[in-house]
């Protein structure tokens, strides 16, 4: 038996193994108490991240791509989307693993290494000097950012305060750095390679977790291993950024010589009441990771007033760019719903779910990955429904 049919063996054992998992019906979820917290001897470590570190999920990429080269990853609200760097190609891929679109990208060079969604558009790099954005809606290169002589972008976030992508200068021996939207650099934001312990692989805005905004950059571990992979937390907050902490992840299911990391993204929408990251690996087979960061607190409540009806309040700001609040009231615990739709009624966020008890909730939204536009809200809970619009404009 040769090592790839081995390891899809394997493959299998374990999916049945996961089978009655409630996280995702297809995933491998894995508790990942082992990490390894490092603080690298920095004075501003605050030990502000030490409850993260389990792997939610962890998928397979090679059962859905049978190239070996899948990078880059991004979650929509929707779907996954996974780039292939051989090839011009990105994957579609539902919340419960199964492929739902390959699709060819027209009229660039593609070969993305990460990813962003930002402004309406989805953005890639290529270790060119270089950020491609593409149209969703055909699945065409549209525009380019050009970024100075020299550089190689490797990974790539969009900081929505700043109006800015943080991308690297090098893979290896130069900086992450912010740019903004005319490729021209950002002062003071470099991060030394140096600092971060390791190469810039992958790199997704954190813009929910207390004390932030951060920038998580995804990095092989030090010294590399074979079935490790690690994510760097810096503050952004302040220029120059400043390392927080970092987490060594050991990802079971497959193995590298050595293992090495790829594109990443954050999201709050992906798995209920969890903030995460979504990162690659490439090995033996992909994996992508969804990694725990705590647990979502963007949703607060005051039970001492409990409404005589179910309310729904207009979101303040409105319009709003690109942070806005909602309030709603339940006059009985009950399970509830409070999710964002396009024009075209297409469920973008979902901001609240479960069962919630009797009061009054408020609930802080960032759209900064939406694009310009109109919007609707509906809170759903057994019969009631109400719907109520929000202008967004960036």
């Amino acid at each position: 038996m040769n090592k790839k049919i081995f390891v899809m063996f394997l493959m299998s054992v374990f999916s049945l193994a996961f089978s009655g998992n409630l996280i995702a019906q297809n995933s491998d979820a894995v508790n990942n108490s082992s990490a390894i917290y490092d603080n690298s001897g920095n004075p501003n470590y605050h030990n502000e991240s030490i409850i993260f570190g389990d792997i939610l999920r962890n998928q397979n990429v090679d059962s859905l791509i049978t190239v070996l080269q899948g990078y880059g990853v991004e979650w929509t609200g929707n779907y996954y989307v996974v780039s292939n760097f051989s090839l011009n190609m990105f994957y579609k891929i539902r919340p419960d693993w199964s492929l739902q679109q390959s699709l060819p990208l027209a009229g660039g060079t593609g070969l993305f290494r990460d990813m962003e969604f930002a402004k309406g558009y989805l953005w890639g790099v290529n270790t060119t000097a270089s950020i491609f954005k593409v149209d969703t809606a055909t699945w065409t290169q549209v525009g380019t950012i050009a970024l100075p002589g020299g550089t190689t972008a490797r990974c790539l976030a969009w900081d929505p305060v700043r109006n800015a992508f943080w991308t690297s200068t090098s893979s290896f021996s130069g900086f992450m750095r912010a740019f903004d939207t005319l490729g021209v650099a950002i002062p003071n934001s470099d991060i030394p390679v140096a600092n971060n312990a390791g190469s810039f692989y992958g790199a997704s805005y954190d813009n929910y977790s207390t004390g932030g905004p951060y920038l998580w950059i995804s990095s092989d571990a030090t010294p590399t291993s074979s079935n490790t992979t690690k994510y760097v937390k810096w503050r952004i907050s302040t220029l120059p950024p400043v390392k927080v902490d970092s987490i060594v992840v050991t990802v079971p299911l497959t193995t590298g010589a050595p293992l090495a990391s790829g594109g990443s993204d954050f999201t709050t929408t992906l798995v209920p009441g969890k903030a995460t990251i979504i990162g690659l690996v490439q090995g033996t087979p992909d994996r992508v990771l969804v990694i725990d960061i705590g647990d979502l607190v963007g949703i607060s409540s005051n039970n001492t007033e409990v409404p005589n009806s179910f309310v729904l309040s207009q979101n303040y700001p409105n319009p709003f760019n690109p942070n806005t609040t909602f309030t709603f009231g339940m006059p009985k615990d009950a399970e509830m719903r409070l999710s964002v739709m396009d024009v075209l009624g297409r469920e973008v966020e979902v901001l609240a779910s479960g069962f919630k008890k009797a009061g009054t909730y408020t609930v802080n939204y960032d759209a900064s990955k939406l694009s310009s536009g109109i919007y609707f809200y509906t809170l759903t809970s057994g019969s009631f429904k109400e719907t109520k619009k929000m202008l967004l404009i960036k």
